[in-house]
Order: structure tokens, then sequence, then C-alpha cells
């Protein structure tokens, strides 16, 4: 299979899994248990959708940034004051030139951007020529260049695609 197809297969496959991420489960007057928050590593730094804040990714110097009002790129701001129940998009967590992630978040009550937790999370890669890259990125602990579609079938069978 070539690079191209293999990068393309796996940041499809990638996508389908942090998009079963996004969709966390609450329990019902606890009657159901809460779905498990399946973590994502991008350079050994862990990110857990519905859990991790912004500011977790800003302590841990990852490069992130915003498209504002005017559709220009601008650095984070953790202080800007967020509104209540409320849902954000046009995040961007830079891992290479050629690979960032698409960030979201969702606030319940009124605070400020670091606060915010990440709601969607989910990777871009445009044309990674370096496989190593991918090695720095992980799903529950297993590298992407690792997670076939039978990979992920053996480790959630109740999943599909």
């Amino acid at each position: 299979m070539n690079t191209k197809k293999t990068r393309a297969l796996l940041g499809l496959l990638l996508t389908a899994l942090m998009l079963l991420l996004s969709a966390c489960g609450q329990a019902d007057g606890g009657s159901e248990a809460e779905e498990a928050l399946l973590p994502v590593s991008v350079n050994g730094k862990e990110i857990r959708v519905g859990e991790t804040t912004l500011q977790t990714l800003l302590d841990e110097g990852l490069d992130v940034s915003w498209v504002d009002e005017n559709y220009n790129r601008v650095t984070v701001d953790s202080a800007t004051q967020l509104e209540a129940n409320a849902y954000y998009t046009g995040g961007s967590m830079k891992v290479t030139d050629n690979m960032s992630f698409t960030i979201s978040l969702a606030t319940e009550e009124a605070v400020p951007l670091g606060q915010a937790v990440i709601a969607r999370l989910e990777l871009n890669m445009a044309a990674e020529d370096d496989e190593s890259v991918l090695e720095t990125i992980s799903f529950d602990g297993v590298p992407v260049t690792e997670l076939t579609r039978e990979k992920a079938g053996e480790m959630y069978p109740d999943w599909t695609v």
C-alpha cells in the first residue's frame, strides 16, 4: 500500500475513533455507567475528550491557536472569557507544518478560555512525509502507525466504522 493511501486510511480511522470519543455518555439517574474516556496522546502528552482543558495543552507547551472573527489565526489567550453553555470551534493544535488537530471546546458555565473542556479533537494530515511523526500520536496507548482496522476491531469489538 502506498504511503499516501496508508496515511489517508490512518487519518480516516483515527478521525472516526476520535468522533466516537466526543460522544461522552452521561449517567441517567445513576442507572447507566458513564462511557470510558479513551486517551489520545501527542508526544506523550495525554488528552481526554470531555475532560482535558485547553490550559492543560498550553501548560504542556503544545502549539495551540484559534481563528478570530476575521478568520485570522491568533495565539490563544487563556484569560479570554467564554460564555456559559456554549460550543466553540476553530481551535488548532499544530503537530508539524503538515499535521494538526482541530479542537472544539464546550462550556457549561462562563469560564476563561483556558478552563474550557476539549469537546472534540480531530486529526488533520495534509501530506506528512515523516512517518516517525505518526509514531508520536497514539490512541488508547497504541501508536496510530500500528492501529489498523483489524487491531481496532480487536480492541473495540462493539464499535463500528
